[in-house]
């Protein structure tokens, strides 16, 4: 083999090497972070909750960024003598719009309080492409909050119950904000790298961990989103909400005993906050424990507000 012939061998491998780089720490994150927060292919129709019963108003706010966040209001089912006894604001999960707060809204209104649902941020009927995993969705929950108080609707307490990113914007601005008297987080999305691996796995995508910051750094790119990853921990706004509101912040989520199933979620145990651990199901944590958790919420929020 001649010296010419090995080195184009030589060549030809780098150029190989260099490629197979790119792809890797590149274009495949690239496609992997568009994946993660990009707006999810709509699966349900959109609802018009009149049909289901309720006694409703359509409602839009804008967003600090300017986006339209859509949603309902939902009027309680209460006689004519009777007030509402307070507001519930339902956020729906990572993979679900508002169409999934139907139900619990249907349990809630018929307990005598109001009930807002709205989608988040890059879901169904509301603007935006991209979301934020819990950061800017809190923001939003801001917003709206302002924008019912300023109409008088915002009846007192103000229970927020979120899922997943939902319960992350719960807790962030309920951390800062005193118009919120109750926080339920249910499986809330602890920081970045958990709300990036519940999308994954949920995708069937494969993304190993070692390159889950290369991914973060990629959706910042892509979405214009300028969070750091240390900047989507929630430590601090449970601690605070556990020595502020110890009684008004509760957390929901499928667990062995004492201990919840998700790992992130483990690790905030020892910071404090009201704890109620369900048995892992393949439905959603409500509908299978529905009775329990209404229970529950009969007991330590309707219960201290009558």
């Amino acid at each position: 083999m001649t010296r010419k012939t090995i080195d184009a061998i030589q060549t030809s491998s780098v150029i190989v090497l260099v490629i197979a780089a790119v792809l890797a720490f590149w274009v495949y994150p690239l496609n992997q972070a568009g994946k993660i927060v990009e707006r999810p292919e709509e699966t349900a129709e959109l609802i018009e909750p009149s049909q289901n019963g309720f006694v409703s108003e359509p409602f839009k706010i804008l967003t600090e960024d300017n986006l339209s966040i859509a949603g309902f209001y939902l009027d309680a089912v209460t006689d004519s003598a009777s007030s509402p006894a307070g507001t519930f604001i339902l956020l729906h999960g990572l993979f679900v719009g508002m169409e999934s707060q139907l139900e619990k809204a249907s349990d809630i209104t018929s307990l005598g309080y109001n009930v807002i649902i709205f989608d988040q941020r890059g879901f169904g009927q509301s603007d935006g492409d991209y979301r934020s995993g819990g950061t800017f969705e809190g923001n939003d929950l801001q917003s709206l909050l302002s924008r019912f108080e300023l109409e008088d609707k915002l009846i007192q307490p103000v229970v927020v119950w979120g899922e997943a990113h939902g319960g992350t914007a719960g807790i962030r601005t309920a951390a800062e904000d005193a118009r919120i008297d109750y926080v339920i987080a249910e499986e809330p999305v602890v920081d970045g790298r958990d709300w990036q691996k519940r999308v994954v796995s949920y995708n069937d995508m494969s993304t190993p961990d070692i390159m889950l910051s290369m991914v973060w750094w990629w959706m910042k790119q892509t979405s214009n989103y300028e969070i750091e990853l240390d900047e989507t921990e929630i430590d601090d706004q449970v601690g605070m909400l556990s020595e502020s509101k110890p009684d008004q912040f509760f957390i929901i989520a499928s667990g062995t005993g004492d201990t919840p199933d998700n790992s992130y979620l483990a690790e905030l145990n020892n910071l404090g906050g009201n704890w109620v651990l369900f048995p892992s199901g393949e439905k959603d944590l409500y509908m299978e424990n529905r009775d329990s958790i209404l229970a529950f919420i009969k007991n330590k929020i309707m219960g201290n507000t009558e």
